[in-house]
């Protein structure tokens, strides 16, 4: 057999394999479609819709405080609720929010209006500790802080996981 051919049928095979794969993977690990929120009134985690835009309205009253919120855990295990912190939270402009359900809604936007595109939208979105008062754009150097600062081991050498409901 010709060493080309033998090439050509051993990648079509191994792309084969991998699409079976990775249809396995995804029918195993179907995407989350709720993340948790922060009621900021209440001091407390509820389950959301994962394409809710921040704030949202809380578990309450009809007040929107609440946040999407970044759950770890460094147990290993993130169904154990006793060892979930919670790294920061996030919201929108109200603008940017506007924006984004408008055209979810499928409206025009009205002539003159200063739509926020890709790469201003990450400006548009704001993060912060629990323990914190001030909201930071996602792009400014305390953000940047935030956002990471989870990203590292325990005493026992382990990363956290991600939690979601």
């Amino acid at each position: 057999m010709n060493s080309k051919v033998v090439v050509i049928l051993s990648c079509v095979a191994i792309l084969i394999a991998g699409c079976v794969l990775l249809s396995h993977w995804n029918h195993q690990h179907p995407p989350a479609e709720k993340t948790y929120f922060y009621d900021l009134s209440e001091e407390e985690l509820f389950a959301g819709p994962l394409v809710a835009i921040p704030p949202i309205q809380g578990i309450n009253d009809l007040e929107r405080d609440g946040f999407r919120a970044m759950v770890i855990s460094f147990s290993g295990d993130s169904s154990d609720k006793s060892g979930r912190i919670i790294a920061y939270i996030e919201k929108y402009s109200d603008q940017f929010k506007q924006q984004v359900e408008a055209k979810r809604r499928g409206e025009i936007p009205v002539v003159g209006t200063r739509k926020i595109g890709r790469g201003a939208a990450q400006a548009h979105t704001f993060v912060r500790r629990l323990t914190d008062a001030q909201w930071y754009p996602r792009t400014s150097p305390e953000a940047i802080k935030i956002i990471g600062e989870w990203r590292v081991k325990d005493s026992n050498g382990k990363y956290p996981v991600v939690c979601n409901p």
